[in-house]
């Protein structure tokens, strides 16, 4: 049996910073906030300076502001699915559907772009939901309506 005495690869920050805060949504943002660094591209840098005004940082964690909310934490998508999943059959969850679940997580005070189409596929994905769900009771084919060749004949 072989033991290693010391681990293969070495940690260091520089490639945590890399592959969690680099390919994040909240990157750009978050620089040009508090490093005023712009994009390279002239119409990108406008969208994110635009952007960038909805957003604030505070104790280096990056906030979105509402106009009658208070401040959300924008979080990572790696986080996004937990927290869903949190409120959806946690303490505070109903099973409620996508967009009921996608509001509420606004109220819990998380936010991110892609936060009701991520709602929308966990709850479509949620088991206990899908036994509970409502039947549909439509039949397979359309209804063909069949007229009475004498229509008060019956009476």
């Amino acid at each position: 049996m072989i033991r290693l005495l010391q681990p293969s690869i070495v940690k260091s920050k520089e490639v945590g910073a890399v592959f969690g805060e680099r390919n994040s949504w909240m990157t750009p943002i978050k620089e040009y906030i508090v490093n005023d660094v712009l994009l390279s591209d002239p119409l990108e840098a406008k969208r994110l300076k635009y952007r960038a005004t909805r957003y604030s940082v505070l104790n280096g964690e990056l906030y979105k502001r509402g106009y009658s909310r208070a401040l959300q934490r924008c979080v990572r998508p790696e986080e996004a699915e937990g927290i869903l999943r949190s409120i959806h059959s946690g303490n505070c969850g109903n099973h409620a559907g996508g967009v009921n679940l996608a509001h509420k997580t606004l109220r819990q005070g998380f936010y991110w772009p892609t936060l009701f189409a991520d709602a929308k596929r966990v709850a479509a994905r949620c088991e206990a939901c899908q036994k509970i769900a409502n039947n549909i009771r439509q039949p397979p084919e359309l209804l063909q309506s069949i007229t009475s060749p004498w229509p008060f004949a019956m009476w």
